[in-house]
Formats: C-alpha cells, structure tokens, sequence
C-alpha cells in the first residue's frame, strides 16, 4: 500500500499516468490503453509489464491509496520475455531499450547468416545432397509451423 491522491477531474489515463509517475517502477514505461481498466468494485485497475513480471496497481480513491501487487515470473518466463523484447514495444527504459537493439541486430545478423549460407551453397555445390534434403525439410517445417500458428 502506498498513499496516493487521485487528482480530480482526470480521466483514467491521466490518473494511470500520474500513478506511473508516482511509483516509477523499474523498467516500466507509461501503461497503455489496454493495461487500464475498472475492477467489478469501479476501481482503477493499472498495469505494469517488464520482463522481470507485472505489476498491477488498484487505485483505492476513497482510501487515497495505492494497493500495489507485483507478481514475479519464473526464471522461464523472464528469459522469454527478455527474448521478445524488441523496438516494436517502444520500451520506455535505457537498459531495456539497448537490449532491444541487441535483439534487433542479433534477428538481422541470423537471417543474413541464413541468407548467405544459402548462397554459399548455391555457388559452390548445388548439387549436394545432403544440402537439397536439408533445404527441403526446412521448407516443410517452416511451412507447417506457419499453418499452425495462423
């Protein structure tokens, strides 16, 4: 719990970005719409995702209070999450927006990696075997794992 006066006159997103504000919680940026909703009580219900798991704070207004609740991922989920994390989310914090960097250059130097073992290939033995076997099973695979996500 932490005191907190909800400015009056705000809509939920201003309120959401004062409590942002307030609390300034590691690696967390400003919520998005989508992480600000009222609970069946009518409070304001705010999200916060990082990689290390969410925080969700319900703004008690008649209390002028904050009831803070951080959940904790397992070792799995922050790796995955660390992962995933990329430029596309606009990651709000220094460390966690050079780790997007890092990703995005690691996604373009695997698939340049990629690109040129297939020249490789292509100009030196087209005819290997074991390469054509490779390259179809890879086509396959892919094409399935694509069917199946859809």
């Amino acid at each position: 719990m932490e005191s907190f006066v909800t400015p009056p006159n705000q809509t939920d997103k201003q309120v959401a970005a004062a409590v942002w504000k307030t609390l300034k919680i590691p690696l967390a940026g400003p919520p998005p719409a989508y992480a600000i909703h009222r609970d069946h009580e009518n409070n304001l219900v705010v999200s916060f995702y990082t990689t290390n798991g969410p925080t969700h704070v319900t703004v008690l207004e008649q209390q002028n209070q904050l009831l803070i609740e951080t959940h904790r991922n397992t070792l799995w989920a922050y790796f995955n999450n660390l992962h995933s994390t990329t430029l596309r989310g606009h990651p709000y914090d220094w460390r966690i927006r050079l780790w997007a960097y890092y990703n995005e250059f690691a996604v373009w130097a695997l698939l340049a990696m990629a690109l040129t073992g297939v020249y490789l290939w292509l100009s030196s033995r087209p005819r290997h075997l074991l390469a054509q076997v490779s390259v179809g099973l890879s086509v396959v695979s892919f094409l399935v794992l694509y069917i199946l996500t859809r």
